[in-house]
C-alpha cells in the first residue's frame, strides 16, 4: 500500500468507507508505532501497538483509513486500503 506522510490529525480522511473484505500486512521497518482504524464515523480505534521490525497481519476492508501514530499519539502517516491482500511498510521516519 501507498504510505502518506501526515503530521497532523487534519491530513488524515475524516473516515473510513466500506469495501471488499481483505487482509494488509503491516510491518515496520526501525520505529515501534501504533495501529489505528479510522471509524466510518470518524472515531479512531487502536488495534495494536507494534515493536520495530514487528509484523501484524490485519483483516479490514478496502477504503479503509489506517493512521499510524507514535508511541505519544503524534501522527506520522496512514494507508487507503485497496481491494487485494496488501503489505503496509511503515518507512524510517528517524
Amino acid at each position: 500500500l501507498k504510505w502518506v506522510a501526515a503530521t497532523d490529525r487534519a491530513d488524515v480522511p475524516k473516515r473510513s468507507l466500506n469495501g471488499i473484505n481483505t487482509k494488509i500486512l503491516f510491518e515496520t521497518i526501525e520505529e515501534p508505532v501504533k495501529l489505528y482504524w479510522v471509524g466510518y464515523n470518524g472515531q479512531l480505534r487502536q488495534y495494536a501497538e507494534l515493536a520495530a521490525g514487528e509484523t501484524r497481519e490485519q483483516n479490514s476492508y478496502s477504503k479503509n483509513i489506517w493512521l499510524i501514530t507514535d508511541l505519544n499519539d503524534q501522527p506520522l502517516g496512514y494507508f487507503m486500503v485497496l481491494e487485494d491482500e496488501s503489505r503496509a511498510v511503515i518507512p524510517n521516519l528517524g
